[in-house]
Formats: C-alpha cells, sequence, structure tokens
C-alpha cells in the first residue's frame, strides 16, 4: 500500500490511536493546525502526529534505514467546552487523564516488526 516508512508509521500510530482510545474524536497528521491565525474548528479532543525529525543508517548495499526517530503526538482539547460543577477538581484535570490513557496505549507499544517499541521521552504544554 504505501512505499514511505513514515506513511506507514503514521498510519499504523494513528490507528492504534483510534482503536484504544474511543474518547479522541479525531487522530490526524500534525501539519499545523494548531499554527494559524485563524484556527480550522477542530472536534475536541483531537490527537495529532507527526514525525519530527529522523536519523538514518547507511548499509553497505547503498541502502538506508531509519535508526531513531522523534514522533510528535498533540492533544488538543477544548477544556471551557463543557463546563463542570467543580471546574478544579474534575472538568480541567480530564485533559490529564486522557494524555495519561494516550501515554498508555503508546509506551512501548511497537507497531509492528518494523518498528521498535515507542518510548516517551519528553513532555511539554502549550498554554492557549
Amino acid at each position: 500500500m504505501f512505499q514511505s516508512a513514515f506513511s506507514k508509521l503514521l498510519l499504523d500510530i494513528m490507528t492504534h490511536i483510534s482503536s484504544t482510545v474511543p474518547e479522541v474524536r479525531l487522530v490526524s497528521r500534525y501539519i499545523g493546525q494548531d499554527q494559524t491565525a485563524i484556527r480550522p474548528a477542530i472536534a475536541s479532543p483531537t490527537v495529532l502526529v507527526d514525525i519530527d525529525t529522523a536519523s538514518y543508517e547507511n548499509l553497505a548495499d547503498g541502502s538506508q534505514y531509519i535508526e531513531s526517530a522523534t514522533i510528535s503526538v498533540r492533544l488538543l482539547v477544548d477544556s471551557f467546552s463543557t463546563p463542570s460543577i467543580k471546574p478544579f477538581q474534575k472538568g480541567l484535570m480530564e485533559d490529564f487523564e486522557l494524555e495519561k490513557r494516550l501515554v498508555d496505549v503508546l509506551h512501548n507499544w511497537a507497531p509492528g516488526s518494523y518498528c521498535t517499541p515507542l518510548i516517551r521521552t519528553t513532555a511539554a504544554s502549550e498554554n492557549r
């Protein structure tokens, strides 16, 4: 189907998230959706996935394989779309619980024999 290792890897990750975290409404490739001046309407919660960097190893026959890659998984939520009676105890903390479920289904999961298990190395928050 796909010849690109990036296409296969991203598709496998997005399919895995969709099938194991049903509360995520949309899983797509990250192409800067959250960086535009006019933001498109995005279903909440949404997960955006991309390959940020990749390192290659050269083989003796002249071919290459991906030695390592940095994959970003962005969770976009609208924390204020469903106000809670106790926002500091429940409503605003649900995002962290969803983030943990995403980490749990991806950390140490291998898309297939072509890839070693995924390992989380960093986490970052973007307040908007």
